[in-house]
């Protein structure tokens, strides 16, 4: 087993050098895709910071430092998605479309693990600092200690969501086996994983129950942020593992149905 775990972590890394080099062949994109990251996440920031420097003392009972805490937190659940799988999940429906598909399922490594890490998003790494200011904001405006209970749970929470959003995303790319276009169903997927990054108080109860437990995009940063703040039980936090490795599950499981409906590139 740990040969085989070696030999996933070569093909990784080697994926990575190559995203990499792939980089640095056209490093005016790069840096523009960058600078877009960058803007995105400023946004964010500007549109939570005009509501409450317009009189708003709270958001569904969220604190300034507190909202940009969990916005740090989306953008870091989102940067670990998208750096390791967020690239490469798109580009299902076309490789089936085209019977490029053929290429992944006849190669002696996993198709989903091959599919998932190929390109690496390097612009998504590079968003990461852009979190250390909001983060450092919101450690000392909350008064945030050292507990590392409290921040081992945040980074298991932060590793459960990004689980959580690239299976969601991947179920949604692997409808392409089931009719031709399924681009639709991705961008429904893709303004779902949006509303994370909101206080999950704004929305009502029902609403609220939907978020959490049929589209549990409300585990993805609101979870983190609370459980960092010591405001989430341990049960919580494993609920959130079971949601995880469910959603994980489901989707492979979705995949290898998906996968017999496949004909090829001949037919």
């Amino acid at each position: 087993m740990a040969r085989g775990v070696a030999r996933y972590l070569r093909v990784y890394a080697a994926c990575v050098k190559m995203s990499l080099n792939q980089a640095m062949i056209y490093p005016v994109s790069f840096l523009s895709q960058v600078a877009g990251h960058l803007a995105s996440i400023g946004l964010g920031v500007l549109f939570f910071a005009s509501i409450y420097l317009a009189g708003a003392p709270l958001i569904a009972g969220w604190t300034l430092p507190q909202v940009m805490l969990l916005l740090a937190t989306n953008n870091l659940v989102a940067w670990v998605d998208a750096f390791f799988f967020g690239s490469n999940v798109g580009r299902v429906p076309l490789l089936v479309r085209t019977g490029a598909l053929d290429y992944f399922l006849l190669k002696p490594l996993n198709p989903r693990f091959l599919l998932s890490v190929q390109q690496a998003n390097l612009t998504a790494l590079m968003s990461l600092l852009a979190q250390v200011p909001l983060f450092a904001y919101a450690w000392g405006a909350l008064g945030l200690g050292p507990g590392s209970g409290r921040l081992a749970m945040y980074l298991v929470l932060v590793a459960a969501g990004a689980v959580v959003r690239h299976s969601l995303s991947f179920m949604a790319a692997t409808f392409a086996f089931w009719w031709t276009e399924s681009s639709s169903l991705q961008a429904m997927v893709a303004e779902l994983l949006d509303l994370a990054g909101y206080p999950e108080g704004i929305y009502r109860k029902g609403v609220r129950a939907v978020l959490t437990y049929v589209v549990p995009v409300a585990i993805l940063a609101n979870w983190p942020a609370r459980a960092l703040q010591g405001l989430l039980t341990p049960q919580a936090c494993l609920a959130a593992l079971g949601v995880a490795c469910g959603f994980f599950l489901a989707s492979g499981a979705l995949w290898r149905a998906s996968v017999r409906r496949y004909t090829g590139a001949s037919g």
